[in-house]
């Protein structure tokens, strides 16, 4: 049997129209790269849609939960002992995030 050999396809890409114009005239140049990067004729052709790009937004942080009055009395005295402030008080916040339930 003969080994199957994959059809090259269409790379659709979405840019504004100033990079549209400039990737269009680099056309030749991407489709070697990629195709390069594969090893094997992976992009036959290349589709330029002009459409505005959307931003995704930005990820919501989980609110922390209650902190336990016995965790906090953990968090303080595990921290005690450390002689810089900035640090004793960054601790102390990493202690209070990891013991706060979700």
């Amino acid at each position: 049997m003969e080994a199957a050999t994959a059809e090259p396809a269409l790379l659709t890409l979405r840019c504004t129209g100033a990079v549209a114009l400039r990737l269009q005239h680099d056309l030749p140049l991407v489709i070697e790269r990629i195709n390069t990067f594969f090893g094997w004729r992976a992009i036959g052709r290349v589709r330029l849609l002009q459409m505005p790009l959307h931003r995704r937004p930005a990820p919501v942080r989980p609110k922390a939960g209650p902190l336990s009055s016995e965790a906090a009395v953990r968090v303080e005295e595990a921290c005690a002992g450390i002689a810089d402030d900035g640090l004793r008080e960054a601790v102390a916040r990493l202690g209070r995030a990891v013991a706060t339930r979700r």
